[in-house]
């Protein structure tokens, strides 16, 4: 308790007049409040004693008004309590179009919303197309367009539901496979972030745990009919839909609000109910009740509501407002008063919050102790909260000493604590304390107390205690004999309105005198205020568990506010006449109770004719004119959109209706555009508004200063009243007349000859035609053709047809283009009877409504040409818009800049730009330009043409003048965030590239999309964008190959398909940047290779042991485990020679660090060495993604201190989620980025004290930030689960590895330490400086350049209008206006250090990573070559890293899209060291599929076995004998040929030819090469087709016209250009095949290691052509060195028996040439022999140019 002197006077006390004697035992029960005593007979004196009667003191009266004062304030929130939350509730009803079953329930439902409810229901089918969302989403958008804070909005849907092959719930039509289905996430994301609260009622099943708690509006709570673990399980006895229906019309009958939780409960307790009385019929009367297990409802939110949540209550039209005590004698300011509270006093959301959702219990406690000073215990409470802290709360704190908490808590809470008698039972409440809104009340209200003074001081609730003894106040006189009173207090009615408390001072009865003392606590008065409020804020519970709302009778406020009570003990129940409505108890004396009106006779209070609806159960109808109405309204809707005919399905059930849809959706005649808006003067670009609604909403969020939407929010009506004149000025003047309406139209009923014309003509064919429908007539109504001429005029309406007004077309809504049905069989659309014939239907093949806010690409007016000027090198010009801007997209450019250069023979380099390159471009330093040489035109085997108005331009052959593109196909749009180049393409292309992706080698030329997007996407998914962007595409003709490079890095779409009258075409669709092309003449496929790499950059060369066999997993437990998988590799005799960990060994997943307890770094050292004693590697992993935590994290402190990590506008850090948790990113950009990477990997890679890695693998690079959707301003929520648990700690190894050091042997074991481990040294290099690497970011380009190539401003970077399909995003139109691109990666907002936009350099990411990943190993080791390997790649990645597929699956596909994703990276994007994971990374592989892959892998460029975390099986080769069977035989192979394999991948990294080549590349004029993708060359001579199909045993090959030899049998196959079979192909076969005239040099024999592979001789393979001939290379040198010492590249040539070695031989090697093989030696080389092949043995050393003769050969 406060000291006596600090306690607060709440009020003084003064001497009762008169004692009141104690009343008997028998009425110690509740009773009235107590009365002052008056003679038998009276009437009762008024509560306040007459003034003439009893002196008053003024702080008596001042605490009496206080006292009503209070008594009003609580009255009213608990009336409050009892009204609507919203102000309005839509229902949109979904079902399946071809869905019938659920209809008679969805009637039922839609029923008792309509009639019982009085809600607004909309039902809507969903068509069953192979793409229902896009509809869905154009439907839910129609929908929630009324969304807004104080409406409720129900989506009722009933259909089938199923989890997919992605574990993803799926609803769909039908249980078939080809059935339409929606995906339940993007169902969410539609609604999710609505402004109005959502209730989803589904009867099909939806997910409850995994629902993100998402949005930033109103709450969003959804029932269910079950969850899809309950799939399997048997349905309810009744449908979900039905046992709704019922609980909704039983709710309903009580009129008050209830939960969405309490309504749950209902359906499901019925439900149960009901499966019990069933499962008891099906006992039939046995002893024991079937178990049976039924699916239950499921109920759960996904975005978190306020207080209670969302609310439903039947809505009352009817329900009276708040009006003024009746006898306040000024009304008028009595209702402005009252209409105030209303509308300012409290808002739903406020007085909602009271409600608590489940039955608590107040307690009061004191501490248990001393409080500490450093408040350990606050802080060890906050970094673990018990999960049943959450559920209690602190309702008051009184300060002591001793200091006492209110706490209230559920009941189930107090059940459990009660008995520890730390707290004391204060009683029940089921609402929490309403004082704060109380002070909301007395401050918050603008308006003065009527008759006061002026406006801008008191409140509604004027003054505390203290301020009305000061203060003038306005009072109103009160009855006769009474003095005037404040505002709210009336005779009697504080003490009819409480209800006293059991035990209470108030309510015993007594009245205890009081004495002469100021300072006293209490008076009665005081007590009787605070039961007051008490009962009114902690309703206790009724007897049933409902609450008791204040009991029966009403006590009325005014004539509105209503507050239910308790019957009085004196007042018989059944006084009151049943009759009466509880109002009329009540005369207008401001609650006093009066006499009970005498009931009217039973037949005056009905209706004389009641007018019931036969088709619903509405209440009564008071005439038949309403009956119509409501039916016309509810029912038939007879009122079709006159744009029916194109397509418009609404219907409407008034005319008034039907006219403002026509006028506001398709004539559009008038609209708002902005003139506040920086971009008006652009054709009011993005701020034009149909609806006055709109612009006004627009200009209140987008151009209402802050000071006014405070000063709006604080209810200011003098700045209000400034703000809406200037509101109403804008929409005067930004009002601009799109176009007149029709000035002459006809009536479309056959026989009706009436015609309108003039200026009102349209007003008048609106009434004529409404009044048609009025009476029915819809059915029988054509088109008027003068309407839809004049709407094909004015563009309002489209047409396709190749004739306008034919007879003998019929009209077809646009979606339906295929559509050739009459009008009459279309539901929804006007049209004749079929048997009146064609010659009436309106003849218009189709016709589309659309919106003319913004003008099409199709009337975009290009540009056109001047100023042009030639040189010998090639040209400029200058190019200007060709008419007026089309702005589509963004902002049409008025101005180019066209330049062309020669650059060399073979390639032509065409760039449009902006003038002033302000137009973002690649930045030089992570694209460095090819070199340009100058050539001359005239030598140039490019042609450049073009026209000047319209601009296009074409590249053609010179020698044959064959046009290899055209820009004429359609106009060039050059736009702020968009461009459009087209190209036309000959028929039935062959076009390659344009990766990443997983779709056919030769892509599709049929409406195909490929974007270029980066995205982490799991699965490797076909038609989609994958993770990296290479904007290059090869197309192949019989007449010869070239090659297209944009360089853009921006998101696009590249469009492929084919236009009915201009033929085929391959369309760019960019967001942004500039078209930058690099035109390559080829003629041969391999020529183009070459010279895109020449553009590229030509790919790094690989260490020689980057070649081995590596194995990795992600989920390796500890390092005993990756020892242990080492080990049994070597115990298997397979070969392994790279470990590789993934981000298991980090300390809790984070970047530089390791796992203290599962990867020590002692362990990790000690491994590591191990491995390199044994001439093997180390790699592991390392993400861009650095973990958000100061906490012994020093890479990121580190970061922050060198300013390296992505800012957010106001330069904090932006956060996403990987890994880690919570993370930050680097900036590649940041100018300290270099020494911060290098640095980072100096410490924690450190040979002598940290991991001594080999190589590295870089992950995650997209960036990935995929559990922190867009917009992702939550990441600490989304981090939630992240990082994942690690396994459990073992503290040493489970089984002996013999050979290994006592480090990994299990406890106990008798083992020797092992001798100092050595490193793998680099073989001896020259002493000279390293150069350095070529294309490190300069400085100069790390800053800001002036604005040149940074990117134009006034972007919208995270909403484009243009939509990428990306499918990142829920949908592919989300791509604009929900900011897709954004979508679970970096936010396109952020601007890096050097003023870019990721915007623009988003596709750039990975490769920057590589390439300072790759300075930062050559900071470490700068003599070594680096061997990096990376997910995400951009053009030219190639030149620093090499890269594996991604996340594939286990599975058959995966297996054969590894051969044509390999392909594409290494033949034509110039990434060569490309391989996918082995046998599959996600799901469980099998043998069979293990064992194929395990031999193809063998003959990728990079092979490695790896899969993902458990449970997903264990897959290293030596779990299955056959497996490991085949592992050994291809690796024998492989390490064979790895001198073969690594001398081509040096011609690749030296002139651009392909180490892997597709069979098109060899034999470029077989046209059934073109589209092969199952068979390639390994190398130019090495023909490898693995058996691509589950269970076979058998392979079809393709063999051109050509010699080949089988590798294993050397059997001569003489090729035709015909398919033949290779049969019996067991899981370890792997057909191969030489090609005939290609050398191949091969080791003797295989080894363990790469290293012990390098000592072994070679041998010589010499298939020979049909020429008798054959021609080869061998390149060598130290394997790893970055700069040689000394090289040999040897060129063998074989012919007429004599083998010739020329070249350079600087490499010095004791290995030599042992053996030479020709196979195919006999004369006669057309006939195929087994094993006809010629053996010598030889001692050549490789130490210079030697030659060898074949004896008797030729």
């Amino acid at each position: 308790m406060e000291p006596s002197a600090k306690r607060r006077r709440l009020a003084p006390k003064v001497p009762d007049p008169a004692p009141v004697a104690p009343l008997p035992p028998s009425q110690t029960q509740p009773q009235p409040p107590p009365q002052h005593p008056f003679p038998q007979g009276q009437a009762p004196p008024p509560h306040y004693v007459a003034a003439d009667s009893v002196p008053r003191l003024p702080e008596r009266d001042e605490f009496e008004a206080f006292a009503r004062h209070l008594q009003d304030a609580a009255m009213y929130i608990q009336q409050q309590t009892l009204k609507p939350k919203h102000s309005g509730v839509s229902v949109l009803m979904l079902r399946w179009e071809e869905d019938t079953s659920v209809e008679p329930d969805l009637l039922a439902l839609e029923k008792v919303f309509r009639d019982r409810y009085h809600y607004q229901v909309d039902k809507w089918a969903i068509p069953t197309v192979p793409n229902p969302s896009v509809k869905l989403g154009v439907q839910m958008a129609s929908f929630l367009e009324t969304a807004r804070p104080d409406h409720l909005l129900i989506i009722y849907y009933a259909g089938h539901g199923f989890v997919g092959p992605d574990n993803k719930l799926y609803w769909a039509c039908n249980s078939r496979e080809d059935a339409a289905k929606l995906k339940w996430d993007g169902v969410r994301c539609l609604f999710e972030d609505a402004q109005s609260e959502i209730l989803l009622l589904i009867d099909s099943c939806a997910v409850r745990d995994d629902a993100p708690m998402a949005g930033s509006h109103g709450a969003k709570q959804a029932i269910a009919a079950y969850t899809p673990d309950q799939i399997p399980l048997e349905p309810s006895p009744r449908s979900f839909t039905a046992l709704l229906t019922d609980t909704l019309v039983r709710l309903s009958t009580s009129g008050r609000p209830f939960s969405i939780q309490q309504l749950y409960d209902e359906v499901r307790q019925q439900s149960q109910h009901e499966i019990v009385q069933a499962l008891a019929k099906l006992a039939n009367g046995s002893a024991k009740t079937p178990s049976v297990s039924h699916r239950a409802p499921v109920f759960f939110t996904l975005t978190p509501a306020r207080g209670q949540g969302i609310v439903l209550v039947p809505l009352d039209p009817a329900a009276p407002q708040l009006q003024s005590p009746p006898n306040s004698a000024n009304a008028e300011s009595h209702n402005t008063w009252r209409s105030r509270i209303s509308e300012r006093g409290l808002s739903p959301d406020e007085v909602l919050d009271l409600a608590l959702d489940e039955p608590r219990v107040l307690v009061c406690t004191t501490f248990v102790g001393e409080a500490s000073s450093d408040m350990v215990f606050f802080n060890q409470w906050l970094n673990g909260p018990r999960a049943s802290a959450s559920r209690i709360t602190v309702e008051g704190m009184f300060l002591g000493p001793p200091t006492m908490l209110l706490i209230s808590m559920p009941t189930s809470v107090w059940n459990v604590v009660q008995h520890d008698k730390v707290c004391c039972f204060l009683g029940s409440i089921n609402s929490h304390n309403m004082l704060h809104l109380y002070q909301r009340l007395v401050n918050s209200h603008p308006g003065g107390l009527p008759g006061g003074q002026d406006g801008d001081g008191p409140g509604m609730l004027k003054r505390s205690p203290s301020t009305y003894h000061n203060e003038n106040i306005s009072l109103y006189p009160g009855p006769q004999g009474e003095p005037p009173r404040p505002l709210g207090s009336h005779p009697g009615q504080a003490r009819a309105a409480a209800i006293p408390a059991a035990g209470s001072r108030a309510g015993s009865g007594q009245n205890p005198p009081v004495g002469p003392k100021e300072e006293v606590e209490d008076s009665a008065e005081m007590q009787e205020a605070a039961e007051q409020l008490k009962l009114l804020s902690h309703v206790r519970p009724m007897a049933d568990g409902t609450p008791a709302t204040l009991g029966r009778q009403t006590v009325g406020i005014g004539d509105s506010i209503a507050v239910r009570h308790t019957g009085d003990p004196g007042t018989s129940a059944g006084a009151v006449d049943p009759g009466v409505s509880e109002a009329s108890l009540y005369d207008g004396d401001y609650g006093t109770p009066s006499k009970a009106k005498s009931r009217k006779p039973l037949q005056k209070q009905i209706m004389k004719q009641e007018v019931r609806c036969d088709h619903c159960s509405h209440a009564p109808f008071k005439d038949l004119s309403s009956l119509r109405k409501h039916i016309a309204s509810a029912h038939t809707r007879p009122f079709p959109c006159a744009f029916s005919f194109a397509g418009c399905t609404s219907t409407f059930g008034s005319k008034n209706e039907w006219k403002r849809h026509i006028s506001s959706q398709h004539l559009c005649l008038q609209f708002y555009r902005c003139s506040s808006c920086p971009q008006s003067s652009a054709d009011g670009k993005g701020n034009e508004f149909n609806r006055k609604d709109l612009f006004t909403q627009h200009l209140r969020r987008m151009h209402a200063p802050l000071a006014i939407k405070k000063a709006i929010s604080k209810g200011d009506n003098k700045l209000q009243a400034e703000w809406d004149a200037h509101v109403k000025e804008m929409q005067t003047s930004c009002l601009v007349t799109r176009r007149q309406p029709p000035q002459r139209s006809a009536c479309p009923k056959p026989g009706c000859q009436s015609t309108f014309e003039g200026p009102g003509s349209w007003d008048e064919w609106t009434e004529h035609v409404g009044r048609h429908m009025e009476k029915g007539e819809a059915g029988r109504l054509e088109v008027d053709k003068d309407l839809a001429k004049w709407a094909l005029d004015e563009g309002i309406i489209e047409s396709s047809v190749r004739q306008r007004f034919v007879e003998a077309s019929v009209i077809v809504y646009n979606h339906d283009a295929s559509c050739k049905v009459p009008c009459s069989d279309r539901p929804g659309v006007l049209g004749l009877e079929k048997e009146q014939g064609p010659s009436n239907y309106l003849n218009i093949d189709r016709l589309e409504a659309y919106s003319t806010t913004e003008r099409p690409l199709s009337e975009c007016p290009g540009y056109k040409a001047f100023n042009v000027k030639t040189s010998a090198t090639g040209l400029t010009a200058d190019l200007k818009l060709a008419g007026p801007a089309c702005n589509t997209f963004g902002t049409d450019l008025e101005s180019l800049r066209l330049e062309v250069t020669y650059e060399t023979e073979n390639r032509l380099h065409v760039k449009i730009q902006d003038p002033d390159e302000l137009v973002y471009q690649v930045p030089e330093s992570v694209f460095p330009r090819p070199t340009a040489r100058g050539a001359s035109s005239r030598k140039s085997a490019l042609v450049f043409n073009y026209k000047s108005n319209p601009f296009s331009f074409s590249v053609s052959r010179a020698r044959t003048g064959e046009v290899l593109f055209d820009s004429s196909a359609a106009q060039l749009v050059f736009q702020s965030q968009y461009l459009r180049l087209r190209t036309k393409l000959p028929e039935n292309p062959n076009l390659y590239g344009l990766g990443e992706h997983a779709d056919p080698f030769r892509l599709n030329t049929t409406g195909y999309f490929r974007t270029l997007w980066s995205q982490d996407s799991f699965g490797t998914p076909e038609g989609s964008n994958l993770y990296g962007n290479h904007p290059v595409y090869f197309e192949h003709r019989k007449t010869g190959t070239h090659g297209v490079f944009l360089l853009n890095s921006n998101g696009m779409d590249i469009k492929i398909d084919r236009d009915g009258k201009r033929g085929q075409f391959l369309e760019y669709n960019t967001l942004g940047g500039v078209l930058d092309l690099y035109f390559m003449a080829g003629p041969s496929p391999i020529d183009v290779s070459r010279q895109y790499a020449e553009v590229a950059g030509l790919p790094a060369m690989m260490p020689y042991w980057g070649l081995g066999f590596h194995q990795c997993r992600y989920g390796y437990r500890d390092i005993f485990e990756v020892a242990e998988v080492a080990y049994n590799y070597s115990a298997a005799g397979i070969p392994l020679e790279t470990q590789w960990i993934d981000i298991d060994y980090m300390d809790r997943r984070r970047v530089f660090t390791n796992d203290p307890e599962r990867f020590p770094m002692s362990l990790m050292r000690a491994f590591v060495d191990h491995l390199h004693a044994n001439n093997q590697h180390a790699i592991v992993m390392v993400d861009p993604a650095v973990a958000y935590a100061t906490d012994n994290n020093p890479a990121y402190l580190r970061g922050i201190e060198e300013n390296i990590f992505l800012k957010r506008e106001n330069g904090s850090e932006w956060l996403g989620v990987v890994w880690p948790g919570v993370s930050v990113f680097p900036d590649w950009f940041a100018a300290n980025i270099t020494e911060y990477w290098n640095n980072e990997f100096r410490q924690f890679f450190s040979p002598e004290t940290g991991l001594d890695i080999s190589g590295l693998w870089i992950d995650m690079n997209e960036p990935s930030n995929f559990p922190c959707y867009f917009p992702c301003d939550d990441p600490f929520t989304a981090a939630q689960g992240f990082p994942p648990t690690p396994p459990p700690v073992r503290s040493h190894a489970p089984r002996p590895l013999p050979g290994w050091p006592c480090e990994f042997q299990p406890e106990g074991s008798a083992c020797k330490r092992s001798a100092e481990p050595r490193a793998i040294e680099a073989p001896e290099t020259r002493n000279e400086a390293v150069a350095p690497w070529p294309y490190a970011m300069p400085a100069a380009l790390r800053a800001r350049a002036g604005g040149k190539w940074q990117g134009l401003p006034g972007r919208d970077l995270l909403f484009p209008k243009y939509a990428i399909h990306n499918k990142a995003a829920y949908m592919d139109s989300w791509n604009a206006e929900h900011g897709g691109i954004s979508n679970k990666t970096v936010n396109t907002d952020i601007i890096h250090q050097n003023g870019l936009a990721e915007y623009d350099v988003h596709n750039l990411y990975g490769t920057m990573m590589s390439i300072q990943s790759r300075l930062a190993m050559l900071s470490r080791r700068p003599e070594q070559r680096p061997f990096i390997i990376t997910r995400s790649t951009f053009a030219g990645a190639g030149r620093s890293v090499g890269k594996w597929l991604g996340d594939n699956f286990s599975s058959w596909e995966h297996y054969r899209g590894s051969i044509r994703a390999m392909m594409a990276f290494a033949a034509i994007y110039q990434v060569p060291m490309v391989g996918a994971d082995v046998c599959g990374f996600a799901s469980s592989t099998n043998e069979a599929l293990c064992a194929r892959w395990a031999m193809l892998g063998a003959f990728s460029p990079f092979y490695r076995n790896h899969n993902e975390y458990p449970p997903a099986i264990s897959q290293e080769f030596y779990r299955w004998p056959i497996v490991a069977e085949a592992a050994r035989k291809a690796i024998e192979i492989r390490y064979r040929l790895l001198d073969y394999i690594y001398t081509a991948l040096h011609r690749q990294s030296v002139d651009g030819t392909p180490l892997i080549n597709p069979m098109f590349y060899l034999y470029p004029n077989d046209p059934r090469t073109f589209g092969l993708e199952l068979q390639y060359f390994y190398g130019p001579g090495l023909l490898v087709a693995p058996v691509p199909y589950e269970g076979a045993t058998s392979v079809d090959i393709y063999m051109p016209n050509a010699i080949f030899y089988d590798w294993y049998t050397h059997k001569r196959i003489q090729g035709r250009g015909a398919t033949i079979q290779i049969t019996n192909q067991s899981l370890t076969d792997i057909p191969l095949f030489l090609r005939g005239g290609v050398i191949i040099p091969v080791r003797a024999k295989s080894g363990m290691t790469t290293t012990e592979v390098r000592e072994q001789d070679f041998e010589l393979l010499i298939p020979l052509d049909s020429e008798g001939s054959a021609t080869g290379e061998l390149y060598l040198d130290d394997g790893i060195s970055l700069q040689q010492r000394g090289v040999t590249l040897i060129t063998f040539n074989y012919r007429r028996g004599v083998l010739t070695a020329r070249g350079n031989f600087g490499y010095k090697t004791n290995v030599k040439i042992t053996k030479v093989t020709v196979l195919g030696a006999n004369r006669r080389r057309d006939t195929e022999a087994e094993g006809e092949s010629t053996v010598v043995a030889v001692d050549q050393v490789l130490t210079g140019e030697f030659e060898i003769k074949i004896s008797d050969l030729e």
